[in-house]
């Protein structure tokens, strides 16, 4: 730690009579008549402000008859030579709860001492989810005053949940190290890894470790993007009559998906559950009608249909069937 004794450093002494002046620097003795009045100024390179002998000062014989030299000592105020401060470099707010150290010493905020002469300073600050901008070795003028001032960025991510092919925002439960993500945003230490997690419905989960390094924050919070494909579930589709044969030309409908005349096992936009649409000409399906999908299992699809045939009578007029071509709405 540098330091030095600033009150007498340079600071000169004059005694001015009304027939003489005698002046030199503080500590060095002057030669003064005895039983007259002088005016004490004190003048610097540095600011100092002299607060007491403001009047002018008599030196009588008696102050010698014990000693040889009288000292006389004049009061100074010493303005503060350092300053410093921890703010935040976005909002420039005070950051009381950071850790400041100035050469391995931690130091207060404001004012402080011993640093006065010093040319050169390692610069620490320390704060939880937070990050230095200022360098950590500066350099200084002792001559001057000095304020410095420590700028902290917060590290803060935003975590952007889209889907992959259309690249459209998602709603999504998001976790950093199993802490809920809230709206998005999160504060994290710079440099360390993390288990990401990001929850959406319809959506294949993603888990990574991640680590955000500090050139990511230098400029302001980072936008982390996450892009989620959909995620599917295996449906094996067949499509019968009452009797049980095949009916090849029908049309199938999976919740969005068309799945057309494809019949067998098919992948499908995974949902909790989803309507079910068949379509033939002269057919009406009869079951299911909702499908419930499991990710991971194969999930049975047998779509029966009958011929859709209304019976009706006309006054007068033999008893006739009529069919009807039919498609099921939800399939369009």
């Amino acid at each position: 730690m540098c330091s030095s004794d600033l009150s007498t450093t340079g600071v000169r002494v004059t005694l001015t009579a009304s027939s003489e002046t005698v002046a030199g620097l503080v500590g060095d003795p002057l030669h003064i008549k005895c039983g007259t009045p002088y005016e004490v100024e004190l003048t610097s390179p540095s600011d100092l402000t002299q607060v007491s002998h403001l009047t002018e000062v008599t030196f009588e014989d008696a102050a010698w008859a014990s000693q040889n030299i009288v000292s006389l000592n004049v009061t100074v105020d010493i303005p503060a030579r350092f300053i410093v401060s921890v703010v935040d470099a976005g909002s420039g707010a005070p950051l009381s709860n950071a850790i400041l150290e100035l050469n391995g010493d931690v130091v207060p905020r404001g004012a402080v001492e011993g640093y006065e002469t010093c040319r050169s300073l390692k610069v620490r600050a320390t704060l939880q989810h937070y990050l230095q901008l200022t360098p950590s070795q500066i350099t200084v003028d002792p001559k001057l005053k000095t304020s410095l001032v420590v700028a902290m960025r917060r590290c803060q991510v935003f975590v952007d949940v889209r889907d992959a092919l259309s690249q459209e925002a998602l709603a999504a439960h998001i976790t950093l190290d199993e802490r809920v993500v809230k709206d998005g945003v999160a504060a994290v230490e710079a440099g360390r890894e993390y288990a990401l997690d990001v929850l959406s419905e319809g959506r294949e989960p993603y888990r990574k470790r991640v680590r955000f390094d500090r050139a990511l924050f230098l400029s302001g919070p980072f936008t982390h993007t996450v892009l989620l494909k959909t995620a599917t579930a295996r449906v094996d589709v067949s499509v019968v009559d009452l009797a049980g044969t095949p009916l090849l030309k029908a049309e199938v409908m999976i919740g969005t998906h068309r799945v057309g005349l494809d019949r067998g096992p098919c992948d499908v936009p995974l949902l909790k559950t989803c309507d079910v649409g068949c379509r033939l000409s002269g057919h009406v399906l009869m079951k299911p009608r909702l499908l419930t999908l499991q990710r991971g299992e194969t999930t049975t699809c047998r779509c029966i249909m009958r011929q859709a045939t209304v019976t009706h009578a006309l006054k007068g007029a033999d008893r006739k069937s009529t069919r009807l071509n039919s498609s099921h709405p939800r399939y369009l």
